[in-house]
């Protein structure tokens, strides 16, 4: 085959100085290395400002839920997990009410765009199936273009508020019902104070009739046990003043369980008692507050028919302004029905076959009074906890844990207390 003959302009390749093609490639990955260290510093920046979004959302006292334009849940802080039990984790992707819920209105979040911002209060239903009462605001976050981006969800919890309503409204109650109690109980007590005299009177008239005597004997208790009732009407009617002492919360519980020894024991009702090594000195009345005591333990002790375990704790909150030592009195009893829960703290309501349904009540009062607070927590066929949180001033406190010393627990069993 022959070849071709054609002529083809010859190329002309640019020859570079080998020095000077290695200081241009070495130019070149001093600047990849530039955009690299540009392109960390930047990652870094933006995980700084990532964690500083996640501080305040998570430091904000409003929970705070973020939804997709289909309603989905993309970011929940801290706070909202607090409140409606549920992670991050368990919700994310999934629609709003899945974890906001009312059981009036199971679809508590509207889906429409919100130009406004959206308010309402309801029961909140939990994860465990309880309830907290919520305000819940919602809006719509909008571009430029006024196209929705994202909404909002921004839940304060109304517990607070809602406890001290109710403060108020019951004090309102126990002021018009102690001028009442006081009022008759002034009436009952002067002719009782007559009967008795005239009863002494006529057990010594009645001289060696065993019968008579038996019978005179029976007045007289029922009309000791009458004042005693009394004395109740005028502590719930008249409250005193807390004289208050720097004293030790456990040692008032070890004096009131110790007292109470004998008819724990007779009730087959095992203690527990758990204390921190160190619990902060309170300024407590502490009479006052060995009435409360009693009340509480009496209490689980008659929810517990059939013996149980009485389980007293103290803790401390810090974190609460003022910081407060808690005292939980706990029972395995057979819990309070739920109709009853609201009117646990009124004055005369008891579900027992004896009794005026005054100690709760006056134990409430003690507490306010102190500057605390009483709360519960009962579960049917399981049992009840009685919370007191008590405040620890600034001139309060003890001095500090000794050094290897842990938290010490104490347990008295029914055969030995």
């Amino acid at each position: 085959m022959a070849r071709d003959s054609t002529d083809y302009p010859s190329l002309s390749v640019p020859t570079r100085d080998p020095g000077e093609l290695e200081k241009i490639l070495l130019q070149l990955a001093e600047e990849i290395d530039e955009l690299q260290r540009q392109k960390e510093k930047l990652g870094q920046e933006l995980e700084l400002e990532k964690a500083l979004l996640w501080s305040i959302l998570n430091n904000i006292p409003e929970g705070i839920i973020l939804l997709d334009d289909q309603g989905r849940i993309v970011i929940m802080n801290r706070r909202a997990e607090v409140m409606l039990q549920y992670t991050i984790q368990e919700v994310l992707g999934k629609p709003v009410n899945t974890a906001l819920a009312s059981k009036k209105n199971p679809r508590l979040v509207v889906q429409k765009v919100i130009k406004r911002p959206w308010v309402r209060e309801a029961m909140v239903m939990r994860k465990d199936g309880s309830e907290i009462p919520l305000r819940v605001k919602l809006w719509s976050v909008l571009d430029e273009d006024g196209k929705e981006t994202t909404k909002v969800v921004c839940l304060e919890d109304l517990t607070r508020s809602h406890e001290l309503t109710q403060h108020s409204m019951r004090n309102e109650r126990l002021s018009s019902l102690g001028e009442l109690s006081m009022g008759i109980a002034h009436e009952i007590r002067n002719p009782l104070a007559g009967m008795r005299i005239t009863a002494q009177a006529l057990e010594e008239e009645v001289g060696s009739n065993p019968l008579a005597r038996e019978y005179v004997s029976r007045i007289i208790s029922e009309i000791d046990r009458l004042n005693e009732l009394l004395k109740s009407f005028f502590s719930f009617a008249k409250p005193q003043k807390p004289a208050l002492v720097p004293c030790r919360l456990e040692e008032l519980v070890r004096e009131v369980i110790f007292i109470l020894e004998g008819e724990l024991r007779e009730r087959g009702v095992e203690v527990e008692m758990h204390f921190p090594a160190e619990v902060p000195q309170l300024m407590l009345d502490t009479g006052q507050m060995k009435q409360v005591l009693f009340n509480l333990v009496i209490n689980a002790m008659q929810a517990m028919a059939h013996g149980g375990t009485l389980r007293i704790g103290i803790s401390s909150n810090t974190e609460a302004r003022p910081p407060e030592v808690i005292l939980s009195v706990a029972d395995t009893g057979k819990g309070i029905n739920p109709e009853h829960r609201s009117k646990i703290f009124d004055p005369f309501f008891t579900t027992k076959a004896k009794g005026l349904g005054l100690g709760l009540s006056i134990s409430h009062r003690i507490v306010q009074a102190h500057g605390g607070r009483m709360s519960f927590q009962s579960e049917v066929g399981k049992g009840t906890t009685f919370h007191v949180h008590l405040p620890v001033k600034k001139d309060e406190g003890g001095p500090p844990p000794q050094e290897g010393e842990e938290n010490r627990g104490e347990h008295l069993a029914s055969n030995g207390l």
